[in-house]
């Protein structure tokens, strides 16, 4: 699974942030079948670890009580607020990179070791057992990061180790995170004014790099958000209420949705009257086949976005 950075624009109360949890789930869904490798742990396979839901008006929004589970840490989306949770994210990647790179190598001590009781010596137990100690206070900063080790090598390897300490025998390590970022109804906030000069913007740029697998935003318009994040988007939802004239000078810049079999026309016609005439219409039984948004995938570059037409209703 790729990278992505989707942006949902339309009305208020059109359905955006419904959408972007149904869209949150699928991600959690596609994620688990891909296995975390502790060998490689700077590569984001893995179940999704954390989801930020950041809403200016989180304690109204029902949208998110509906959809809550374990891994969902709500924040009010001020912006002082919305700059500490970039912080937060960033200073969660300082600590554990090292601590990481520490935890390889321990890894690999375990797994090519062979009779600890007889060549182990000293200088090396303390090391291993700093690295540990470190490994272990991670654990207890970041719980829902834990995961067992299923190397059998290793496994026997560690259970020798801590039974030469007489120690409690301990076979799980850390894993790096795997985060999505949902940031409901930004138009409002002051953190998108001048967007290029803030520390969100920054680390959008960063998001590979800072474990950020999704970002999801909302806004009732599109001009600054759109304006600001055209070259990271890989993709957006079109709800009902986007200003038709605007609309047109705004993606006429994305080149990605010309082709020789999909023009600029075919785009906004499909705007036009899928999802905006289409709600007009006041027979009952033409209800049933209106479309709730268009969704333009800039960057197909994932299976998670197959049958999202049948599933995302």
């Amino acid at each position: 699974m790729s990278y992505s950075f989707i942006g949902y624009f339309g009305s208020k109360g059109k359905g955006k942030s419904t959408q972007m949890f149904r869209m949150r789930d699928e991600y959690v869904k596609q994620s688990k079948q891909f296995k975390y490798d502790l060998n490689n742990p700077f590569i984001l396979n893995g179940s999704i670890t954390h989801t930020y839901f950041v809403s200016p008006t989180l304690q109204f929004d029902k949208t998110f009580k509906k959809n809550d589970n374990n891994d969902t840490i709500q924040v009010e989306g001020t912006k002082d607020n919305i700059l500490e949770l970039v912080q937060k994210i960033r200073d969660m990647k300082k600590e554990l990179q090292p601590v990481m790179e520490l935890q390889l190598q321990v890894r690999e001590f375990f797994k090519k070791s062979k009779n600890l009781s007889q060549t182990l010596d000293r200088q090396t137990a303390i090391l291993i057992i700093n690295v540990l100690k470190q490994i272990e206070n991670m654990k207890q900063k970041y719980p829902e990061l834990i995961i067992d080790e299923t190397d059998k090598d290793i496994i026997s390897n560690l259970k020798e180790f801590y039974g030469l300490l007489e120690g409690k025998v301990i076979t799980s390590f850390i894993r790096m995170p795997k985060i999505i970022l949902i940031l409901d109804d930004m138009s409002s906030c002051s953190l998108f004014c001048q967007v290029q000069e803030n520390e969100f913007y920054k680390m959008i740029i960063q998001q590979r790099h800072l474990n950020i697998f999704a970002v999801f935003i909302a806004a009732h318009e599109m001009s600054t958000l759109y304006s600001a994040f055209k070259t990271q988007l890989t993709g957006f939802l079109l709800f009902q209420g986007i200003n038709y004239e605007k609309m047109k000078d705004y993606f006429s810049q994305v080149q990605e949705l010309q082709s020789d079999y999909f023009s600029m026309t075919d785009f906004m016609n499909l705007y036009k009257y899928k999802i905006c005439a289409a709600h007009e219409r006041n027979d009952v039984e033409k209800q049933k086949y209106i479309h709730k948004f268009l969704y333009v995938v800039i960057c197909p570059t994932s299976k998670v976005y197959e049958g999202f037409n049948i599933r995302l209703k």
